[in-house]
Order: structure tokens, then sequence, then C-alpha cells
């Protein structure tokens, strides 16, 4: 078992891919979650439903929003361990997790990544542990499908709600894009509410 650092709570199974050159989101992947960028070594590969393994992210801040609608759709990595804190890659998770009641854990592990194998994560606010899986992905035990599959935890993020939801998105990435900027002056932003700002900042300070 591994231990890692939670920057984005949630419990998630799957697959191991492990990439071997940082990864952004924003002109990286397609909708579908498979990686576009000619320049990446692992260009082709479909991260949707897999446990993403990389050092880091790689810009840019519109990565955030990318992630978080892939998370919405069902087509983003069950769950992402990284070498090294990425606060964009944490603001998408947390937006999908403010915005659609979706979970994707994002955690940050300090000795070596692991590259291979099924791995279940457990990521919650005091730490996080990432485990091996004895059996074949798809055939979950009870007590890893218990503990819900990431993504699939909360709501559904159905389509009829498209119209409110791009209205809170720009809200909670307004406040985002102040707390990656290092901005004090939380909610002070046109269109913050000051009580949304005060919940959704004291959620990124606490991831």
């Amino acid at each position: 078992m591994i231990t890692a650092r939670t920057l984005n709570p949630g419990i998630a199974t799957g697959e191991v891919i492990r990439l071997t050159a940082p990864l952004s989101f924003w002109g990286g992947t397609d909708e579908n979650g498979r990686i576009i960028d000619a320049h990446h070594p692992q260009c082709g590969v479909v991260l949707a439903g897999r446990v993403l393994v990389m050092e880091s992210g790689r810009g840019s801040s519109s990565a955030s929003s990318v992630l978080a609608e892939q998370i919405r759709a069902r087509t983003a990595p069950a769950a992402i361990i990284l070498a090294r804190p990425d606060t964009i890659i944490a603001l998408g998770a947390l937006i999908a997790h403010e915005l659609y009641d979706l979970t994707t854990p994002v955690v940050v592990v300090d000795g070596p990544l692991p590259d291979s194998g099924h791995l279940r994560v457990d990521a919650g606010p005091a730490g996080a542990t990432i485990s091996p899986l004895m059996h074949e992905y798809g055939g979950c035990g009870e007590e890893e499908c218990a503990g819900g599959e990431g993504q699939g935890q909360g709501g559904e993020a159905g389509d009829g709600g498209d119209g409110q939801a791009a209205g809170d998105f720009a809200e909670v990435l307004e406040l985002g894009e102040e707390r990656v900027g290092g901005g004090a002056d939380v909610g002070g932003g046109a269109g913050v509410d000051p009580d949304r700002a005060d919940h959704l900042g004291q959620r990124f300070d606490d991831a």
C-alpha cells in the first residue's frame, strides 16, 4: 500500500495508465478522454475510467475547465496520481465536485509512482492510500464496489441543467482563478456571491 497526500478527495478504482511526460488536458485530450497531443509519447491512449499516473500536468489554466467537463461527461480518468502538486488539475476536480457532485480523487505521492496494475485510490481529508487490486479490472469485490467508482458518486449530471451549470461554472471558475493566482480577496470579483466564495474557498484551501 502507498500513502499519499490528498488534493481532491474521493474513492475510485481502475487500471493504471502511466504517462512518461506531463500532459495538458487543454489541447492535449479530446472529449472522449483520448490523448491527441501529437508530440506526447502516449498520443492515442484513452484515459477515461483509468487511474492516470504522471509527474504533473502541463498548464494551461483552461485545463481545469476541460477536466471538469470530462468528469461531468464520464470521460475523465477515474483518479489522478501525481508526483508534484498541480493546482490546475486539483481545481478541475474540485469544480466538478462542487457543480456536479462527482468525485475524482487527485493525490500526490512523495515516493516512486505506480506504473502498472489495477489500483484503488481512497483519498480523504487526512490523507490517501493507494492499494493494488488482486482481481481483474471490472470484477470488483463487494467491498470495493460498495466504495464507489469515483465519478459514479453523487447525483446524475443530466443535460437538462446545462444552462444553470454554465452559470455556476463561471462563478466557480472565477473564484478558482483567484485562488490559483494567489489573490487574497476571495469573493471580491464580480458575480461571485460572498457566502458561496467563502464555502468554495475553504474547500480549495482544505484540498
